[in-house]
């Protein structure tokens, strides 16, 4: 199975530095060309998706459709849309304006990435995005796997999410599997997964992550032989019992992190005050980057 867990594109907040989901923000031009940008990307890279799941919160779910429209070939893909894959709710931070002194929020701090109780009124806890996370992975995505055909093609699944929740699914992920049989595929950094194995997404960003069963043979052996290394970080703080885990008998290789090589380029889009030039290195990208990471926010 081949997994991309992908950020929506950019949105009104996230220009207006904002955290809100209530209000749900529409998608900007820019945005909107980012979608485009990516979706030909697949296209052109032959990903052909069997499976796409998305947040039911608009700009991830016209994320998603765009991706989906520029699909080459077999059926007509639409988005399974969820509210499970929903960004975390910010209580009294909704629609506020961010600022880089402000205290970040306590569920979305490294400390506290097992548990920890809102600080701002009416903030979604970690336990209750865990839940969520959970939920979708044995309702949705352990079922793609289990009920496939041996001799079907292989699945190709996409999981259009936000900041946060993708940040929980990830590390949700991450348990399904023994420790061991996670690893970084070449080219892939350790630093990429930042600490405490939290990576980060930007805009449109998306992480590709390759899951194979395993032949009847020592793990240690595949792993020489595919030159990748174990994932570092909480997710190999303990060693359950193999047959414990959904994933049991399996291997999940990162093959990239943030993945934004779609936006590199000279595409221009029209602005009040001028245009847009490859959007991954403007400074305005920069800050939202810096906000993500010290809040979590969408």
């Amino acid at each position: 199975m081949k997994l991309f867990l992908i950020r929506h594109a950019e949105c009104e907040h996230n220009v207006g530095q904002a955290s809100d989901n209530a209000k749900d923000p529409n998608l900007t031009d820019n945005g909107k060309s980012q979608v485009d940008l990516l979706a030909r990307h697949f296209r052109d890279r032959g990903v052909r998706f069997t499976h796409v799941f998305s947040s039911d919160l608009d700009r991830a779910s016209d994320t998603a459709r765009g991706i989906c429209q520029q699909q080459l070939g077999g059926r007509l893909l639409a988005p399974f849309q969820t509210s499970l894959l929903k960004e975390q709710y910010f209580g009294t931070m909704e629609g506020t304006r961010w600022q880089s002194a402000a205290p970040a929020s306590t569920t979305g701090t490294p400390g506290t990435w097992q548990g920890g109780e809102p600080r701002y009124t009416g903030e979604e806890s970690m336990a209750s995005m865990r839940s969520r996370a959970n939920s979708f992975l044995n309702d949705h995505l352990l079922p793609v796997v289990q009920n496939k055909p041996s001799s079907s093609n292989e699945e190709v699944v996409a999981i259009v999410a936000h900041g946060v929740i993708l940040q929980v699914l990830w590390e949700c992920l991450t348990e399904l599997f023994d420790p061991r049989d996670i690893h970084l595929g070449p080219g892939v950094s350790q630093t990429d997964l930042g600490d405490y194995v939290q990576p980060t997404w930007s805009n449109s960003g998306y992480m590709e992550l390759d899951v194979k069963q395993l032949p009847p043979a020592p793990t240690m052996l595949l792993a020489k032989s595919s030159r990748v290394v174990p994932v570092p970080g909480s997710v190999q703080t303990s060693i359950k019992t193999p047959g414990s885990l959904p994933f049991s008998g399996w291997a999940m290789t990162v093959m990239s992190v943030d993945n934004t090589s779609h936006l590199t380029g000279t595409q221009q889009v029209p602005r009040s005050g001028g245009a847009i030039r490859d959007t991954v290195h403007e400074s305005r990208q920069q800050i939202m980057d810096d906000f993500y990471r010290l809040t979590g926010a969408a």
